[in-house]
This record gives structure tokens, C-alpha cells and sequence, in this order.
């Protein structure tokens, strides 16, 4: 496990043979013969092929290499890139306890979690619903521009009170939201265009579209007239 620039959780690693690769809401698991580790990629941390160029999120450097070994004898190399303002979370322990110690996400759109369970979750608040829709209680692994597509896609207001959305209406937006996701691995956000995601008006209507601040986290952007509160 060669490392690009020193930090303290590696400073003896002994990687092993590569078991198996899994996540757990933003996390990366990779499971080794004699340990696991977790890499922590929120924000604009990201884990990519060595062979691939550098990102171009602006102030992305190389933390770290990981290469792994297969069960077939193949070599894996992947690079690890951060914001120098933003350090890296690697922990390594065993797979049980590396889950025991992640922090607990909600619905995860790649997961075996059923509808159900968030619309209980957010029949229980009243609140707007993209408030809700982006912590990681409720949704792991959401983005702002993620949720804007998606709630503009199913035509639901992201001031809608949480506890007035249907089990339709919600497995519509999660729906959309998937296919981004998967979409965004081959199409990364910054190369895609984006139907409301930054923009000045709503591609359906032709109407200008509305902005909301939350806090310093993050602006939702959608249609007054396409998506309509209830």
C-alpha cells in the first residue's frame, strides 16, 4: 500500500488479499484476509482507477494509492483524491466492527430497504421536504443537484410538507434519482446538462425557475408552475 503523501491511520499498512468491496452510505468497504478498511467519500473526496485522469474538482490532490491483491493474483491500484482543507477518514478494523462504527444512514437507493420505511420516517416531521430528503438519516448518499433532477422529473415541489407526499409520489422521485446515480458514473455532474440544476429556467415551461438557500450546505432549484405544492 504505497502511499502519495503520509497521514497517520497507515503508517504500518498490511492490505492482504482482497476479499470483497461493499458500501455502506458514503463509505467504500474493502475486505481484506486479514483486516477491513473503510474510505470515507463525502464532500468531494473521491476513489478511482489509477489509470484514470486526475478529477477536475479544483483543489483535488492525491492522498494515497491503494493496491490490492486478488484472490487470482490480479493487482488492483486505485488513487484517492481530496481537498487539502477536507482530510481523509480511513479506518481499518474487522468488516464487523468497521459497520458497528460507520455512522448509521437512512434509505439507500441501492439497498433492500422498502419505501415504506421513509415515508413513515418523514410522515413523522413537517418540514419541506428536500430539508429532510438531504440528511443522511433519511437518504444516504444524496446530492443537492441529485435531488433537484429528481423532484423535477416526478414534478414534486421540494417545499412540499414531508408529511403530505404519497408512496407514489416518493418512489417516483427515488426512482429518478437512482437512474442519476447510476448515469453520473458514466456522466459525471459537471459534463451533464442539467434540466433545472443551475439554470435559469424550466425546459418544459419555459417559465424562470425558483431558488432556495439552505443554510450554507446547498441551493434546490425547481419550477413554481411544473412543480406545485399540495
Amino acid at each position: 500500500l504505497p502511499k502519495a503523501r503520509p497521514f497517520k491511520p497507515w503508517q504500518k499498512p498490511n492490505p492482504g488479499i482482497l476479499q470483497s468491496i461493499t458500501r455502506a452510505g458514503k463509505n467504500i468497504l474493502f475486505e481484506l484476509d486479514g483486516c477491513a478498511m473503510a474510505v470515507d467519500l463525502s464532500g468531494s473526496k473521491c476513489l478511482r482507477s489509477s489509470s484514470l485522469p486526475k478529477p477536475s474538482s479544483a483543489g483535488a490532490i492525491r492522498l494515497a494509492t491503494l493496491l490490492f491483491t486478488t484472490k487470482r493474483g490480479n493487482e488492483s491500484s486505485w488513487a484517492y483524491y481530496a481537498p487539502p482543507s477536507k482530510p481523509p477518514v480511513l479506518v481499518r478494523g474487522s468488516m464487523d466492527q468497521l459497520k458497528k462504527d460507520l455512522p448509521k444512514h437512512g434509505y439507500d437507493l441501492f439497498g433492500t430497504t422498502p419505501i415504506d420505511w421513509l415515508v413513515r420516517k418523514l410522515h413523522s416531521r413537517n418540514e419541506p421536504l428536500f430539508n429532510l430528503l438531504m440528511r443522511k438519516q433519511f437518504v444516504a448518499a444524496m446530492d443537492s443537484w441529485m435531488l433537484c433532477e429528481a423532484l423535477h422529473e416526478s414534478r414534486v415541489s421540494p417545499l412540499m410538507r414531508s408529511n403530505c407526499i404519497t408512496t407514489g409520489e416518493l418512489s417516483d422521485v427515488m426512482g429518478a434519482a437512482k437512474k442519476l446515480a447510476l448515469e453520473s458514473l458514466v456522466l459525471p455532474p459537471g459534463l451533464r446538462t442539467m434540466a433545472v440544476y443551475g439554470r435559469e429556467r424550466c425546459p418544459l415551461c419555459g417559465g424562470p425557475l425558483s431558488r432556495k438557500r439552505s443554510g450554507n450546505r446547498f441551493t434546490v432549484y425547481w419550477c413554481f408552475l411544473c412543480q406545485r405544492e399540495k
